[in-house]
């Protein structure tokens, strides 16, 4: 009689269940920091970096694959292109409205170069570990002039340079995996740092320490940029070469 009652009640057992779990993704999903709204496929090679232009009406990214910078419309177009000298291109940032600011991991080099192309400086950045391991990050605080770059990994590092590009501290994240984007929100004076092993995007405070984050299914993060107050957040794919439009879910 006992089983018989378990397997009369076995199928609304499992019912409740699957009701429960999914309620929880939903009310996941509503308490999720970004919440997606679209993608496009851009007309970059592995693009890798992300960065508002000077209007806010379109964004900067640059190729690893060229050496090229690009820049381009929210709808992944190609607008305009500077080639540069050196290789292995992983950030770039805008800096003094004018000028951008451009990081070579293997070389463990910023440099600020103009709408030409041409460096007007540059600042080696000491770090460890393999070729692959150096600089994945760059954005900069125009408020307090400062840069901030990330390491990518063994270990994980965020530094501040000035304005002369003279370091002024680094501190080992331990956060994620590996970092591999960066985005300086000067509304809220927010970090934003993405993770491409973790598939995360984390919220810190301007020390690293993480506020907020969100899961993205987003493969190989490789940038990130904010658009505020709008609250629209771009995140760029090295290896599907796809923007994707996220908007940040307002509590």
């Amino acid at each position: 009689m006992k089983f018989q009652i378990y397997f009369l009640l076995l199928p609304l057992l499992l019912l409740f269940y699957a009701c429960d779990d999914e309620s929880e993704k939903n009310n996941s999903a509503e308490d999720s920091l970004l919440k997606f709204e679209t993608s496009y496929q851009t007309e970059v090679i592995e693009p890798s970096g992300l960065c508002l232009s000077k209007d806010r009406k379109s964004l900067w990214t640059v190729s690893d694959e060229n050496s090229t910078i690009y820049n381009i419309t929210f709808e992944g177009k190609i607008i305009d292109s500077i080639r540069v000298e050196g290789y292995d291109l992983e950030g770039i940032c805008l800096y003094d409205n004018n000028n951008l600011a451009i990081i070579f991991e293997r070389e463990r080099k910023l440099a600020i170069i103009n709408k030409e192309g041409t460096v007007l400086k540059s600042a080696d950045i000491n770090f460890d570990g393999e070729p692959n391991e150096g600089i994945e990050g760059v954005t900069y605080n125009g408020d307090e002039k400062i840069f901030y770059l990330i390491k990518e990994k063994n270990p994980a590092i965020l530094v501040t340079l000035d304005s002369t590009l003279t370091e002024k501290s680094r501190d080992t994240l331990e956060i994620a995996n590996d970092l591999s984007g960066l985005f300086y929100e000067r509304e809220t004076k927010n970090l934003w740092i993405t993770s491409d092993e973790n598939k995360i995007v984390f919220k810190c405070d301007s020390d690293g320490k993480v506020t907020e984050s969100a899961g993205v299914d987003i493969i190989q993060i490789e940038g990130i940029a904010i658009e505020e107050p709008e609250g629209i957040v771009w995140i760029i794919s090295d290896r599907t070469g796809k923007l994707y439009r996220y908007s940040i879910n307002r509590k």
